[in-house]
């Protein structure tokens, strides 16, 4: 996956592409907990984690892994001002990930979900727990946001009951 007309960068660990390691980290996740992973696409991975899909991807340019899933529906409230309420609210909560344990929460408008994501050098995710630990952290946060989203009435959340997730991301 280089630029047009450059080779493909190819990354080493062990004997192995980077991409390799990454797939077999997916794999050694998702099998004992009964995962079911799909793909299409050998940099890219979607777990079924009850019913939520979990899209974990490597980043082949930048060396990253990356993360995404669903958090909430975005505002339907008719009300332009309430709207801007829970937008604002949103990026609040973004601001120097204060609340969002070091993820950014973002918006899919080709799903109309309200998302949560996270990037992180896949090098050191390959040492001991650390890929589970650093999914076992994003997944506690995300349900942090699903949780939230969903107290507050039409969408709006009662800005006074976020828990602020008590961890940055760590592996």
């Amino acid at each position: 996956m280089g630029l047009p007309g450059t080779p493909a960068r190819i990354y080493r660990h062990a004997g192995g592409t980077m991409l390799n390691d990454f797939q077999n980290l997916v794999h050694a996740f998702a099998e004992p907990r009964g995962l079911t992973i799909q793909s299409d696409d050998p940099y890219m991975v979607t777990l079924q984690i009850e019913s939520l899909p979990l899209h974990v991807a490597y980043l082949e340019e930048s060396d990253l892994l990356l993360v995404q899933i669903g958090v909430g529906l975005p505002p339907a409230q008719a009300d332009p001002a309430a709207r801007e309420r829970q937008w604002a609210y949103l990026l609040c909560a973004n601001n120097l990930f204060s609340q969002t344990g070091g993820a950014t929460l973002g918006y899919d408008p080709e799903q109309a979900l309200i998302t949560l994501q996270a990037t992180w050098p896949l090098a050191p995710l390959l040492q001991g727990d650390a890929f589970d630990n650093l999914l076992g952290n994003f997944l506690e946060v995300a349900a942090l946001w699903m949780g939230e989203l969903a107290e507050g009435e039409a969408g709006l959340p009662a800005e006074e009951t976020l828990t602020t997730p008590p961890f940055m991301l760590r592996v």
